[in-house]
Formats: structure tokens, sequence, C-alpha cells
């Protein structure tokens, strides 16, 4: 994809010119992987208090995490998988309560034409109400589990 050759590129070239000539590609990818990490906790200290919007932070957040751990994980061995499947998990839970509220929002701007419509849009609300509200539970326990697991860039 154009996106992940972008990201490629702009890690070699941060790579083949770093701030200090003495700092190695795992030592920056540590750095780096620990910035995302500590904005996601942060963003995922309060994720099941902000609501909505506080749910598509944290997703935006597990995100961007996720692509810089997949892309450099490699610098650092195999202990990554568990920390890689912990935030994939996350990233998934995040990414169904988002859906299901895009789908509730769509729904709010549709202006149905009679009344039986109306009734039907009405349940179907309802549904993706419960179906946001348990993703968003089950993505503070999903949290809550990879908060647990070991940062793969940590020398520890």
């Amino acid at each position: 994809a154009p996106a992940c050759t972008a990201l490629v590129l702009r890690l070699e070239r941060r790579l083949a010119s770093p701030p200090h000539a003495e700092l190695t590609a795992r030592d920056w990818s540590a750095a780096l992987l620990e910035k995302r990490w500590k904005n996601l906790r942060k963003l995922a200290a309060g994720m099941d208090r902000r609501g909505p919007g506080g749910l598509h932070e944290t997703r935006i957040a597990a995100k961007k995490l996720r692509y810089a751990a997949d892309a450099l994980a490699p610098l650092h061995g195999r202990r990554a998988d568990a920390f890689l499947n912990a935030l994939a998990a996350l990233q998934d839970g995040l990414g169904q309560a988002n859906d299901a509220q895009v789908a509730l929002q769509l729904l709010r701007e549709l202006r149905p034409v009679n009344a039986p419509l109306a009734f039907e849009a009405g349940l179907i609300a309802g549904v993706l109400a419960g179906e946001s509200a348990r993703h968003g539970e089950a993505s503070a326990e999903l949290w809550r589990r990879l908060a647990k697991t070991r940062a793969f860039w940590r020398g520890d």
C-alpha cells in the first residue's frame, strides 16, 4: 500500500541520519515505540469515561502503535508476538466499537418517511448503541490485558 511504502521510506531516511551517531536502529525504534506506548496508555486510562470520542482517540493511538510495532518488531526478535497479538485484539475491539458508533450516527442522519420505518430505525439504533457499549467494555478489558503484556522493545 502507498501509506506503508511512505512509512518505510520515512523510516529509512530517519535511520540513515539518526540524531546521534551512536544511536542504533534498535535504540531508535525503542524510543519511538515508547513514545507511542505512552500516548496510548494516557488515552486508554480514561477511555471508558470519555464515551465514543475517547474510544476513537484511543483506537487511533492503538493503530499508530500497531503500525510502528509491526514494522519495527523484527529489530527486537520473536519476543514481540505476545504484545503484537494483544495490541491487535485491542485495535480490533476499538474498531468494532467505532464501526457501531459510525453506523449509529449515519442512522440518525436518515429521515424515515413513515412511522414503520421510524420504528425499525429505532430498533436498529438500539442494537447499534448496545453493540457500541459492549465493544467499548470489551475494549477496556483488552486494554487491561495489553497493559500487563511485556513491551518487547524494553530491555527488561
